[in-house]
C-alpha cells in the first residue's frame, strides 16, 4: 500500500534574494506547520512582527477549523451539532455552503462521515464496505448546514463537516490580507496552495511552478505561472492515493457514490483572486470536468489548467500570457 504525500505546487526563483540595499528590498522568511502542512512565507520590507501575526492567525484558524483537533469549534460542531463562530469564520462557512450549492453538491463540505471511512489522512487508508459507504452517505449533504442568528451554525441529520478542501486556501487569504494592509509584497505557500501580493521590489512577478502529475519527483514541474497578485491551488488524483488488489484509489470522493471520482483528469490548477475559492474550485472542477466547470469558472472569475490522463492540457485563455510550459504536452486554450 502506497500513500503519496500531497505535494502540489513548487515555488521557483525565491532563493536568490538581495541582502543589501534599502530595507524594502530585503526579504524575510518564515516557516511553520499548520493546516496539516508546512507553511512558508517570503515577504519583502516586512518586520518580524508581521510574519508572527500571519503565523498566529493561521494557527488560530486551524484551531477553529480542523476536525483533527478535538478542541476545535468544528469538532464541537460535529459532536454537538451546533456551535457559535466569530464573524469571519461564520462568513467563510456561509460562502463555502453557497459554493456547494453552486456546484450542485459536486463539492460538499459535509462529507466527514465518508472521508473518515476511507482514512486517506491516516497511515492505513482502506476501501470501506459498500454498506458502510451507503450509511455514511445518509449523513452527508450541504443542505443540512443551517445558519442561524448570532453566528450560530447547526447540523441536521447527523451530518459532520470536513473542511480539508478549503483550509489551505483560507490560510492563504489570511496571510495575503496582512501583506496588503502592510503594503508589502510577499508570497505564502500553505501545503501547495499559494497566495501572492504585489510584485517583488525589482518589478518582477513571483513565479509559481506546477508539479508534473506524471512524475514521481515532487520537484518536477511541467509549467509555471508568473503571478503579480492572486492565488493558485491544485487538486489531483496523484496526491493522496493507495492501491488495493491492483486498483488505485485517490482521495477526491464523489458525493453521490461515496467512491473516488471517475474522470479522465489527473490534475486541475486554479488561479483566481481568492484563496478560499481557488482551493474549492480546484476540487470542484476536478470532479465536474472541463465542460461542466466553465460556468463555475466564469462566475468566480477564475482561470484553470486541466491535465488529462493522456497528457493533454487544456488551459483558459486568460492564462496564455502568464504561463510557460517546460514539457512537450499537447496544449489547448478555451
Amino acid at each position: 500500500m502506497n500513500l503519496k504525500k500531497p505535494v502540489i505546487l513548487i515555488l521557483l526563483l525565491l532563493l536568490v534574494l538581495p541582502l543589501y540595499g534599502c530595507g524594502q528590498n530585503r526579504a524575510k522568511t518564515d516557516r511553520f506547520y499548520a493546516m496539516g502542512s508546512l507553511v512558508s512565507q517570503t515577504v519583502y520590507g516586512a518586520d518580524d512582527a508581521l510574519l508572527q501575526s500571519v503565523e498566529s492567525d493561521i494557527l488560530r484558524a486551524e484551531n477553529i477549523l480542523s476536525h483533527k483537533i478535538e478542541s476545535s469549534q468544528i469538532s464541537l460542531l460535529n459532536k454537538e451539532k451546533t456551535a457559535i463562530f466569530d464573524d469571519d469564520i461564520y462568513d467563510m462557512l456561509k460562502k463555502a455552503a453557497a459554493f456547494c450549492a453552486d456546484t450542485g453538491g459536486a463539492f460538499d463540505i459535509s462529507l466527514y462521515s465518508l472521508t473518515a471511512l476511507w482514512g486517506f489522512d491516516s497511515d492505513h487508508p482502506t476501501v470501506p464496505k459498500a454498506e458502510r459507504i451507503r450509511e455514511a452517505l445518509n449523513r452527508t449533504g450541504y443542505q443540512n448546514i443551517v445558519f442561524g442568528e448570532h453566528n450560530t451554525v447547526s447540523l441536521k441529520n447527523n451530518t459532520s463537516l470536513d473542511l480539508g478542501a478549503l483550509g489551505k486556501g483560507y490560510a492563504c487569504d489570511i496571510a495575503v490580507k496582512f501583506y496588503r494592509e502592510a503594503g508589502v509584497s510577499g508570497i505564502v505557500n500553505v501545503g501547495g496552495s499559494i497566495g501572492v501580493n504585489s510584485k517583488k521590489p525589482n518589478g518582477e512577478p513571483f513565479v509559481v511552478g506546477i508539479r508534473d502529475p506524471f512524475s514521481t519527483d515532487p520537484s518536477d514541474v511541467f509549467a509555471s505561472i508568473a503571478l503579480a497578485a492572486g492565488f493558485v491551488s491544485t487538486s489531483g488524483s496523484y496526491e493522496k492515493r493507495f492501491e488495493t488488489d491492483g486498483i488505485l484509489y485517490h482521495h477526491i470522493l464523489d458525493a453521490k457514490t461515496g467512491y473516488p471520482v471517475e474522470t479522465d483528469l489527473i490534475s486541475v490548477t486554479i488561479v483566481c483572486d481568492s484563496g478560499l475559492y481557488s482551493d474549492m474550485l480546484s476540487t470542484a472542477c476536478f470532479i465536474l470536468g472541463i465542460e461542466n466547470s466553465k460556468p463555475l469558472l466564469e462566475k468566480y472569475n477564475a482561470q484553470a489548467i486541466f491535465i488529462k490522463k493522456d497528457k493533454s492540457v487544456t488551459a483558459t485563455e486568460g492564462l496564455r500570457a502568464a504561463i510557460s510550459f517546460y514539457k512537450d504536452y499537447e496544449v489547448h486554450y478555451i
